[in-house]
């Protein structure tokens, strides 16, 4: 069985980005590391890796 690594990232926000971040995980009550995971993988499938696809 393949064992995935987890990888940190750490980085800083505006106190006003922060609160963003608090109250839509109190609203939807996720974590903030699973908005922010849903939201790095949601790039694969939007096409923004794709550099042909870009404004």
């Amino acid at each position: 069985m393949i064992e995935k690594q987890e990888k940190q990232v750490h980085l800083r926000v505006t106190e006003e980005e922060w609160e963003i971040l608090e109250q839509y995980a109190k609203k939807t009550r996720r974590s903030k590391s699973d908005i922010i995971r849903e939201f790095m993988r949601s790039l694969a499938t939007s096409g923004a890796l794709n550099p042909t696809q870009l404004p």
